[in-house]
């Protein structure tokens, strides 16, 4: 170890860009595993280690000071890649000297980045797992600490998890969530403590399961959306002895709905051994600034600018985004360097990465370079031998013989090619901002062995007698071909073919299952497979398969064969069986680990002389059409196919069936917003094609999607085509085309008496036709998608109507109650289906019954089936859904003409409601964020903020009083971390999509007028009698329709402006650049905002950060208190109009209390902490902890018996709980006793058994056996 580490610090491995960071990684990890995890060593090493004191001592005195050195020198640099990896390596060690390292940053006394001390609670992990009593003491303060930025808190709350938390800590962090101001932190606790509750957890760990249930129920019932901080803890155990547990832990930053950080883990256990863990996680400071530097770094921005007329002319207006900006002289927080890690377990090693502004800076010029090489040509051989798994095992049985037991699971990896190509940057406006193309030819090879072997090794013959099991695979990919990428053009294709130069059969897939038996001399290094005296277990007659497969369907022939002892059937239904019950990963780890050995192979061969010599070409596409002005060239064309389709007027039976192949995108296109007014059409296409034949044989799925805010019929569209390579009777060209039309009504969306009261029946129809061959089959469809009146009574009565109608009356409706009860108001739960068909073929019935039949095996305990004797007409199917009022649970039912059955109570999870459930205002809004409510949804986030009759509430659901006047107040801005206060007239700041402000003021008539400030650009939306409302933009009045979407462009920007009409004359406005969208009809006013302004928003509408508790942010970045003082410091009192009590409690905000958004540091880390437990060198292991809490518990004590006036003593000790514990899991055994006759020698040494004496009766003779009781294990009773 000393030399390793002596090489580690060399200089010549320090200088070398990589290798600095995988020999100090890969040093502190064996440090962990050897020195520090005592009770892992002396499992993991055949010899002890700890015999000589100096081996762990060492880690205190020389390896972890070094360490702390190096990252002090890092900090004192500032260089964000060493201090990232030196904390990463520190936290490997697991020692406790880690908290005397971290301490000084921890606690405020030396100065890093907030990103920084996150990683540094977050490398806490491994002394959590090791020393849980030391590092829950510390993690506890952490999360205890309010002042502490949430990320930090839930990194904290995820560790103390991990740390053997009581069941004392678990109740007082549960009831912290119903006063804990973190609605992060509140989630990460909620979730965490309700995993551990799971049943699943009690046989991973049944003293967190029971601490965990007894503090589940003082959580709060709030439930939180996916943009929240979540611990997703999955485990399964099979009867095998076969167990996994699965880790996915989140942390969410407060500026992207993207994780902040995660952390994957993946652990098995097979037969009682730990298998090495897969492991991935990722930390960043900050995802928006990621991407936003990315994109800077990506992308190719030409400069835009303003003539003098324009510049002139702007600079007249007083409400101007920089002049907002300078008024309010605001200030935000600085924006801290972007800065990440990313750690994986890869190639049987943990990689470590790094990065920070410097290295997406250096994006353009590696991306440069790597130009260069592709141009010139690249030839790459790489070769990785590694062992995933490795174990030998030995000891001596009661035959006096040794036994000993291995597993290996050797693995290589290969790379071979080689290749040219380019790479292009693209002008903005691109949905990609990359060209990429590459060409060549490239060999992949991967092979593994999962080898065990257990026997006997007999001294007196010298021989090994073992009995094993192999499992083989390899795969061997070669390809030849090219692959090209246009991001203007949103296509992807590739032209590949098999890459052989003599024309040799290939075997591309093998994969083998070998059980047998052998003896051989102990002194024999040959596999035991290869020796001569080995034999395969015997099993019955193996099932065989062989065939050559995709000669006719692609032109390519694959020889397949297949042996196995196994039932096939049999085996596929229990893994579908299990992928239903337990979910998809534990029936991979069920497969992995069979509950039976079985001698199988399979083999796959690519056979070149029976297969095509030409190359099969493969294409994604995407086309989106919004209705731009400005469209680009492709779509150009587009629209000109569709005009001329609309002159010629010709129309199909089926709008999904193209008259052309090949102009089945540009036909779908058309025929999807065919009489749909201003739609907005996406198109996307996958194919494949070969090229034998015919020119379009190979395979194709086209889907088409249109809708409109102002019309009420949507319609999807797809087109399957496949015709084979070479067609024959069982090979027929084969093509399918489905239409599925919905026509919505335009419901109100906007108030909830409407909403309850209208009738939001919307009808569905459709036609299916299918063509195999010269077989044609149609189907189609139609049916109503309606609310019932039990659905709407129970609307009506839930309590969030009941609330909703108490603040109507106050003059507010779209506070969040009304807005939920709105969008509630309008579900449709009762579905009813008329399904007709004619021309089924045999193998579309064969298909669908096989479907049926896997859905009945999947849902037989809600299956049902019906005896209806009444004679329903052929070729027609009746299909009803009922959902319950609550959406909760749904009934599925159907009569066709040979049954009548159905799935009964099925529950529709949380996240599934907005998909399953219909609601007709789906099309109306053309920002989907802002329709439904986090509550409603789950998954949505909540990004919209309300001004209503007298009350605000913001992005982060924080309602307050509002009072504004006749004086214009900042609703919601644009605030970005750094903002450059340039008052020079001749820095023009002209970024559109990033710079808003919302404005909004009272007039006279208590109307509420809107101006939404872009730029130098303006939108002013004005109450208007008995119209509603009036449009301008820039003083140019908009005619707003029910039936038309009105466009408006500053000439500079496409769709700058998108405006409607809804009912009960509501006005729409989308801004889709800068993500805006604004409801409004004259008296208030609901406002919509993108994702990429999270924690970038400052007014009235608060911070949009997840966390209300920042919402009440001043101007100048300071919290505050009191709302309407609160709300005064975001108007605009330099308007000379301004009219109202704004001034006034604007002077009265300055001498109000304000308080400075900084992190409050406190001592975590005592000398008690660490120190002393080093001095005293003791261990708390989490696996020697878990033993000492077992001794504590279970003792080995004499049984004592007494039956028929003897008192029977048990020859061996037997387990027994102690007092303060009780049994977790009993089993029966059969012991063996020694029986005196009662005395006062019998009584003497029953006293002393019962007071922890130990005699020893190995000696004495069996003269009485009797079956009893004894635990496996035991627990606390606390």
């Amino acid at each position: 170890m000393n030399t390793l580490f002596e090489l580690t610090k060399s200089r010549h491995v320090q200088k070398q860009k990589h290798l600095n960071t995988s020999s100090v990684i890969a040093f502190t990890e064996l440090v962990s595993k050897s020195q520090v995890d005592k009770e892992g060593s002396r499992n993991r090493y055949p010899t002890n280690l700890f015999k000589n004191k100096e081996h762990g001592q060492v880690v205190g005195e020389k390896y972890m000071p070094w360490l702390q050195e190096q990252l002090r020198n890092a900090v004192s640099e500032g260089d964000s890649h060493k201090i990232q990896v030196y904390i990463r390596a520190i936290g490997n060690t697991g020692h406790p000297n880690i908290l005397a390292a971290f301490e000084p940053y921890l606690e405020g006394k030396e100065q890093v980045s907030n990103f920084q001390r996150l990683s540094m609670v977050a490398a806490l992990d491994k002394l959590a797992w090791l020393h849980p009593n030391i590092a829950r003491r510390v993690l506890f303060r952490v999360y205890e600490n309010l002042g502490e930025s949430p990320e930090v808190r839930v990194a904290a709350v995820y560790l103390i998890m991990k740390a053997n938390p009581s069941a004392q800590v678990l109740q007082r962090m549960a009831q912290s969530t119903h006063f804990e101001h973190s609605d992060q932190v509140c989630a990460a606790v909620k979730y965490s403590i309700e995993k551990a509750a799971q049943k699943e957890t009690e046989a991973r760990s049944p003293q967190l399961y029971n601490n965990a249930r007894a503090a589940a129920n003082m959580l709060t019932p709030k439930d939180y959306g996916m943009q929240y901080s979540k611990n997703f803890i999955q485990s399964y155990i099979s009867r095998e002895s076969a167990q996994f547990l699965l880790e996915n832990a989140h942390i969410h930053g407060k500026d992207s709905i993207i994780s902040q950080g995660f952390n994957f883990k993946l652990h098995s256990r097979v037969g009682g051994i730990d298998l090495r863990p897969e492991a991935m996680s990722y930390l960043s400071s900050s995802v928006e600034d990621l991407l936003r530097l990315l994109a800077r770094q990506l992308a190719d921005i030409p400069s835009r600018g303003m003539n003098a007329h324009q510049v002139m002319a702007r600079r007249r207006l007083d409400y101007t985004y920089n002049n907002i900006v300078s008024w309010l002289k605001l200030e935000t927080d600085q924006q801290e360097q972007v800065e990440g890690s990313a750690y994986i377990s890869l190639l049987g090693a943990n990689r470590f990465f790094t990065y920070d502004n410097h290295t997406i800076e250096q994006l353009p010029s590696l991306i440069e370079e790597w130009n260069r090489r592709l141009q010139k040509g690249e030839n790459v051989q790489k070769t990785k031998l590694y062992n995933k798994n490795t174990l030998e095992l030995g000891f001596p049985v009661a035959m006096g013989v040794p036994f000993y037991y291995s597993l290996q699971e050797p693995a290589m990896i290969s790379v071979r090619g080689q290749f040219k190509g380019y790479t292009e940057r693209q002008p903005q406006g691109s949905s990609l901002t990359l060209k990429a193309g590459i060409n060549g030819d490239v060999e992949l090879s991967y092979a593994s062995q999962l080898r065990g072997r257990m026997g006997f090794l007999y001294p007196f013959n010298n021989n090994r007698y073992v009995a094993g099991l192999n499992k083989n695979l390899q795969v061997y990919v070669p390809l030849k071909g090219k692959v090209e990428l246009n991001g203007q053009e949103n296509n992807l294709q590739a032209i590949l073919e098999p890459y052989s130069q003599s024309r040799q059969n290939i075997r591309l897939l093998q994969s083998s299952t070998n059980a047998y038996h052998s003896y051989l001399e102990a002194s024999n290094i040959k596999p035991s497979v290869e020796n001569k005296n080995t034999k395969a277990i015997n099993a019955p007659a193996p099932h065989q398969y062989q065939n050559t497969v995709g000669r006719d369907e692609t032109g390519y022939a694959f020889d397949v064969e297949i042996r196995t002892s196994q039932n096939w059937r049999n085996s596929f239904a229990k893994y579908f069986s299990q992928a239903v019950k337990e979910g998809p990963l534990s029936a991979i780890f069920y497969n992995r680990y069979p509950e039976s050995i079985a001698n199988d192979y399979m083999s796959v061969t690519y056979n070149p002389q029976k297969s095509s010599q030409k190359p099969a070409k493969f294409s994604l596409s995407l086309l989106a059409d919004d209705g731009s002005e400005k469209p680009s060239e492709m779509l150009m064309k587009l629209r000109e196919f569709k005009n001329g389709m609309d002159q010629s007027g010709g129309e199909s039976d089926n709008l999904a069936q193209p008259s052309s192949y090949a102009n089945r995108q540009q036909e779908l296109y058309a025929n999807v917003q065919k009489d749909i007014q201003d739609a907005r059409v996406i198109v996307v296409d996958a194919a494949v094609t070969f090229q034998g034949d015919s020119s379009d044989a190979g395979y194709s799925m086209t889907v088409a999607h249109a809708d409109s805010p102002v019309a009420e019929q949507s319609r999807a569209l797809l087109y399957l085509h496949a015709k084979p390579y070479q067609s024959s009777q069982k090979n027929q060209p084969l093509e399918s085309a489905m239409e599925f039309n919905i026509k919505s009504p335009q419901v109100p969306i906007f108030q909830y008496k409407e909403a309850i009261n209208a009738k939001p029946d919307s009808e569905v129809n459709g036609k299916f036709n299918f063509r195999n061959g010269s077989s044609e089959a149609r189907l189609t469809y139609q049916g109503s998608l309606r609310r019932s009146q039990g659905r709407k009574n129970f609307v009506q009565q839930h309590p969030t109507s009941e609330l909703c109608e108490n603040q109507m009356e106050q003059g507010n409706y779209i506070q969040s109650a009304c807005r939920n009860a709105t969008v509630s108001a309008l579900f449709a739960d009762r579905y009813d289906l008329s399904v007709k068909y004619e021309n089924i073929p045999r193998r579309l019935r064969e298909l669908a019954h096989d479907i049926y039949n896997l859905a009945r095996y999947a849902g037989f305990e809600n299956y049902r089936e019906l005896a209806d004797d009444r004679q329903r007409p052929e070729g027609e199917i009746l299909i009803a859904v009922q959902f319950a009022h609550n959406l909760e649970n749904v009934n599925i039912g159907w009569q066709s003409p040979t049954q009548t059955a159905g799935f009964m109570n099925l529950t529709v999870p949380d996240w599934a409601v907005p998909i399953v459930v219909h609601h007709p205002a789906r099309n109306q809004l053309l920002s989907r964020d802002g329709l439904f409510t986090q509550e409603m949804t789950y998954m949505q986030p909540q990004v919209s903020a309300v001004i209503d009759g007298n009350r605000v509430t913001t992005f982060d659901n924080k309602s307050y009083p509002i009072d504004l006047g006749n004086c214009y107040h900042v609703f919601a801005m644009y605030a970005p971390h750094e903002y450059d206060n340039n008052d020079d007239d001749n820095d023009i700041n002209d970024d559109d999509e990033q710079d808003f402000a919302v404005l909004v003021k009272e007039n006279d008539s208590n109307n509420k007028e809107v101006q939404v400030v872009l730029g130098y650009d303006y939108v002013k939306l004005s109450g208007s009698g008995s119209s509603g409302f009036s449009v301008q933009a820039n003083k140019q009045k908009l005619q707003l329709s029910e039936h038309q979407v009105s466009r408006w462009s500053n000439n500079r920007n496409k769709n700058h402006l998108l405006a409607y009409a809804l009912p009960q004359n509501v006005a729409v406005l989308y801004l889709p650049r800068n993500q805006l969208q604004i409801i409004y009809d004259g008296n208030r006013m609901k406002l919509t905002i993108g994702n990429r302004y999270r924690n970038r928003v400052r007014g009235l509408a608060g911070t949009f950060n997840a966390d209300d508790i920042d919402d009440f942010t001043l101007p100048n970045n300071r919290l505050f208190r009191e709302p309407l003082e609160y709300a005064a410091t975001y108007a605009l009192t330099r308007d000379s109009a301004c009219q109202g009590p704004a001034r006034q409690r604007q002077k009265d905000a300055q001498t109000m209390l304000h308080y400075e958004k900084n992190i409050q540091f406190v001592d975590l880390i005592s000398e008690s902490d660490w120190n002393l437990k080093v001095k005293n060198n003791l261990t708390e292991s989490k696996n020697k902890s878990k033993k000492e809490m077992g001794k504590q518990c279970m003792n080995l004590q004499v049984n004592i018996l007494e039956t028929n006036g003897k008192t029977c003593f048990s020859i061996k000790p037997q387990p027994e709980c102690n007092s303060h514990c009780r049994p977790s899991n009993l089993t029966m055994r059969n012991v063996e006793f020694h029986c005196v006759q009662s005395s006062n020698a019998a009584t003497h040494w029953v006293k002393m058994i019962k007071k922890g004496a130990q005699p020893n009766f190995a000696h004495k003779t069996v003269n009485h056996k009797q079956s009893i009781s004894l635990p496996e294990s035991c627990v606390s009773r606390q």
